[in-house]
Order: C-alpha cells, then structure tokens, then sequence
C-alpha cells in the first residue's frame, strides 16, 4: 500500500466482479435512483487516491515515507461516452465540467493518439532483503480511443488551453459550459455525447458509473 501512495490513478473495475462483501456496499445504484433503470448496461467502479506524492526514498527503506505533492486533485481529460449514464460519488468530491455535444472542433479532440501505460512490479532492493513496487512506462500498440479525447484543461490558462485547442479555446468557446461539484450522496445524470471532464480531490474518492 505504501508504494501505491506516491501513484496518481485511477482504479477502474466492474462492480460485479468485485468480492461479494465489497459488492454489497458498492453494487448498482441504478434501483435506489430510478427504478425503471435497475439493469444499466454496464457498472463501473472508479477509485482514486488523489493526486501525485513525493516517492520515499530510498524506496525500499521501511522508514521511508510518501509525501503530498503541490497538487491534491487528479484529472480526467475531455471525453464523451456513447451511451448516457450515472455518476454517483460514495466518498469524497468531484468537480465537474459538460459540454454540449457537437464541440469536437473546439475542444480539438480525436480518438487517435499514442497510448502509454504503467506496468508495476515487485522487485528487489540492491541489498536482495526486501522488496518494494517499480514502475516501467511502456507504449502502447493500440493509437485509438474509444471516444474522442481532448487536452483541454478548465483549471489552466489561457495560454497553455489555446496552445492544445489550436487557438480555440476558449475564445471559440460560444457555448454553455457547466461547471459543478459533486459530494458524497450526490448524482450526476450525464446524457450521451455529452462532453466532461472531472476533477478529483483528496481524500479518497469513490464514483459509480452505470
């Protein structure tokens, strides 16, 4: 757990596949909200522990412990989803940002784009006594996305949003553009081909999507 702290991710898992005491915490809300939507497509659990930490060094010293760093929040980018959905927070808070659909230009989105993950392993101090998690980033094979994803950042300048946007954003911005923030208790009804973007701040925070 210790090494997993220093991380900024998200934790994306199916709900029904989850253990059977964690399902009955976090199973479907679907039922609770509206009844005539108590089979949802899908289910989908997003964990979070936040924004990024310093990483202890040495990183297999048992004394060694993470630190916060400047930012407390973790961000989604700009996409839209197919298929309308719910988004209900269990714990902490969300800021939240909708787009109407048809913004693709502003926003300068694509489904095309190079496709980097972390791969995270045990390995060995130099000392061979104890272990600790390494982390290798790789390229992916795959350049497409499942929906077209923009770089546009809400909480950052002007500058740095028209750079990514091509001059877009946001002078080309003649839309509404709704921002909200979202606690524990709360849902969000995101209708199809809406676009969002999320922002998550400590501490940990739970959502469902369905």
């Amino acid at each position: 757990i210790r090494d997993l702290v220093p991380l900024s991710f998200y934790l994306s898992h199916d709900t029904f596949a989850l253990p059977a005491g964690m399902q009955q915490d976090l199973g479907p809300q679907a039922p609770k909200l509206i009844a005539g939507w108590s089979s949802p497509n899908s289910s989908r659990i997003w964990v979070t522990n936040g924004g990024p930490w310093r990483v202890p060094f040495p990183p297999w010293s048992e004394d060694s412990v993470p630190e916060p760093g400047e930012d407390s929040m973790i961000y989604s980018c700009f996409h839209c989803d197919r298929m309308e959905n719910l988004h209900s927070i269990i714990a902490g808070e969300k800021q939240v940002v909708l787009v109407p659909p048809g913004q693709r230009d502003v926003l300068n989105a694509t489904r095309y784009a190079t496709q980097r993950q972390w791969l995270l392993a045990p390995v060995s101090s130099h000392r061979g006594d104890s272990q600790y998690l390494s982390s290798t980033l790789f390229t992916s094979k795959q350049q497409e996305c499942t929906s077209d994803q923009s770089a546009v950042h809400p909480l950052r300048s002007a500058d740095t949003n028209r750079k990514v946007s091509k001059g877009q954003w946001p002078d080309g911005v003649d839309f509404p553009v709704r921002v909200g923030r979202l606690k524990k208790g709360d849902t969000l009804y995101i209708p199809a081909y809406h676009w969002h973007w999320v922002a998550t701040t400590t501490p940990p925070s739970l959502g469902l999507d369905e």
